[in-house]
């Protein structure tokens, strides 16, 4: 939608497969796209008229994104990363992982220790979490081998526009020919009635939206049977790295970045479920199929998946972010990864010693350095130091001296954290910000009208960054003269918002990142939220730093595991195993994730006991 409606110079530069933060594992870089020029596109002169420029919203529903309402830039994603026997205390391997979900009670994971006979027949100790009601042990170690996912954030479905034919308005084109829409009618029966769904599906996919006449269809892995299974059970068999990637290439799920150790040290990354072979790389914005371009040539051979093993720094690292270069964009496409800012403070922490061990990978997930905000630390002490009076001397002390970390006690980095949502609103038009464009020009106004935030929110950082470091006239949004005009609104706004916390000392980012991790019950009868909800205490972290958090988002889990050495290992979970409020075990566990203590893996002694016997 948005590419039909700006030059492309325009949409590269909003919608880029690189950031500034990027720390893949093969150290690729990607160049930044230039600013397009006044002569192509000036947002000072972009048309007023809605209809000019307004992009059709899809039929409305919860953005996928907007987890907290607290903070409606948290998204669901993870870290994982794992060290070398080069690199391991002792010469083990060790493994880290924490999945980023929305944090409800109960708790998402069951934390399990299983001994029983896996798939090859063996009887071994598995160890890790499992979903209620799947027969799976989803990451954990077998004593031989470990394993955890993050998510790729590849691109693995596509929309496709159908060429219609003029003769049959109900058929559409394809290479073998003219094939005919099938229609389906569906019946849907609720408590007061019912509705009936008439739907089109081709054979790429289900028609998703019909605009002007024209049609488009979503081809998609979910939608093939065929493309999974309960595979992953054999990870519960693996003895090595070797057979744990394969297994993992081959596995029927979701396309997961999986990292893998095992207990002679070695470590190792690749991807699980299906991967499209295309007949030309991913494409971000529709294609016409009928051409040939980009059409499914069936899926990827496994022995063809992107694999990185055992390698030279004996380190390797995933939290959602671009993980090679060209190549792996060819095969695997962009589906929009993180800026990388996390994967880049991982990299670096885990080079910062030579032999690190498991508090040594627990002390990184629990890591809440601000190090992607320093730059607007620097940009809002800047203008200060032209401006001196935009804040009193007090709120600038606390920027110089709180900002580095987003702990529970740091005022300057909720200043700064406020500040750079004031900026980038004014550019984006972020989740309804404060600041309106008055004229509906600028990029603002633009963004506003586009709901240009559905389609760049991954990019928002870079191309802030670039906008303020080259300062563009004409890219500046009309109700300022100048780009430092900008930054100066934005910090007396960002004074105006915190000014309600009297004195500013009262404004730390513990204040405003307070769990929120509730029951359903509890969301519909609040009286029941003592009885039912995770204490509403304060918490360290934020997004774009290992230590992703916010009030209802955040670690669902954490696990640092060495395959073997499993009694060394660390588990957090923010909640425990029963679902019974009255349980001793249903806030169990709570205290250490919000903390950061390093509890074990492995349960202590025995409390009780379950014996199912045959009739």
């Amino acid at each position: 939608l948005l590419r039909e409606r700006v030059p492309d110079e325009v949409f590269q530069f909003l919608i880029r497969d690189g950031s500034q933060w990027d720390a893949p594992l093969d150290d690729s870089y990607i160049p930044m796209p230039p600013i397009p020029s006044a002569e192509t596109w000036s947002m000072r002169d972009a048309p007023q008229s809605d209809s000019s420029v307004a992009i059709a919203n899809p039929t409305p529903t919860a953005q996928w994104w907007q987890i907290s309402a607290v903070d409606p830039e948290f998204r669901v994603g993870s870290n994982n990363w794992a060290v070398g026997k080069a690199a391991g205390r002792d010469g083990r391997g060790i493994l880290a992982s924490d999945m980023h979900l929305g944090l409800r009670v109960p708790a998402t994971w069951y934390r399990a220790v299983m001994q029983s006979p896996t798939i090859d027949g063996t009887v071994r100790r598995l160890v890790g979490v499992t979903l209620p009601g799947a027969p799976v042990l989803i990451e954990g170690s077998n004593e031989s081998v470990a394993w955890g996912f993050t998510n790729s954030y590849g691109d693995f479905g596509d929309v496709i526009e159908l060429m219609g034919t003029p003769d049959h308005p109900k058929s559409y084109l394809t290479l073998d020919g003219p094939m005919p829409l099938e229609t389906f009618t569906e019946e849907i029966r609720f408590p007061t009635g019912s509705k009936t769904i008439e739907y089109e599906w081709s054979r790429w996919g289900p028609v998703v939206e019909v605009r002007d006449g024209r049609k488009f269809v979503h081809k998609w892995i979910g939608h093939d049977p065929a493309a999974f299974d309960l595979a992953i059970m054999e990870l519960e068999s693996a003895r090595n790295v070797d057979q744990a990637i394969g297994l993992a290439n081959r596995a029927g799920m979701p396309n997961q970045n999986v990292m893998i150790t095992d207990s002679e040290g070695n470590i190792a990354w690749t991807l699980s479920g299906r991967i499209p072979k295309r007949s030309s790389p991913p494409s971000i914005v529709p294609v016409d199929w009928s051409e040939g371009r980009g059409i499914w040539e069936g899926y990827l051979p496994y022995e063809a998946y992107p694999r990185v093993i055992n390698p030279s720094d004996a380190r390797l690292w995933s939290a959602n972010n671009r993980i090679l270069g060209n190549d792996y964009l060819n095969t695997v496409g962009n589906g929009q990864f993180d800026p990388g800012a996390r994967a880049r403070q991982i990299r670096d922490r885990l080079r910062e010693k030579e032999q690190l061990d498991e508090k040594d990978l627990l002390a990184i997930q629990l890591d809440d350095g601000a190090r992607f905000m320093a730059p607007w630390r620097d940009r809002m002490l800047a203008i200060l130091a032209k401006e001196p009076d935009l804040l009193p001397s007090e709120w600038t002390m606390h920027l110089e001296r709180s900002s580095d970390r987003a702990s529970i006690d740091a005022v300057g980095y909720r200043i700064v954290h406020e500040f750079r949502s004031q900026v980038i609103g004014r550019l984006f038009g972020w989740f309804g910000s404060r600041r309106a464009s008055s004229k509906g020009t600028g990029l603002h106004g633009f963004a506003k009208r586009a709901n240009l935030h559905r389609y760049v929110h991954c990019a928002f950082e870079d191309v802030t960054t670039q906008l303020l470091e080259e300062q563009p006239e004409h890219w500046l949004p009309d109700d300022f003269a100048t780009w430092d005009a900008l930054l100066s609104d934005a910090i007396v706004e960002t004074k105006q918002t915190l000014a309600s916390n009297t004195p500013i000392a009262k404004a730390t980012w513990g204040a405003r990142n307070r769990a929120a991790i509730h029951h359903p019950l509890a969301m519909a009868i609040p009286s029941l939220a003592f009885l039912l909800s995770m204490p509403s205490v304060e918490l360290p972290g934020d997004n774009h730093m290992p230590r992703v958090q916010s009030p209802s988002g955040g670690a669902s889990q954490r696990m640092v595991v060495s395959p073997g050495h499993e009694e060394l290992g660390i588990y957090h979970q923010p909640g425990g195993q029963s679902g019974h409020p009255l349980s001793p075990y249903y806030r169990a566990g709570f205290d250490d994730w919000a903390r950061g203590n390093a509890s074990p893996l492995l349960p202590g002694p025995s409390q009780h006991r379950l014996t199912l016997k045959s009739r």
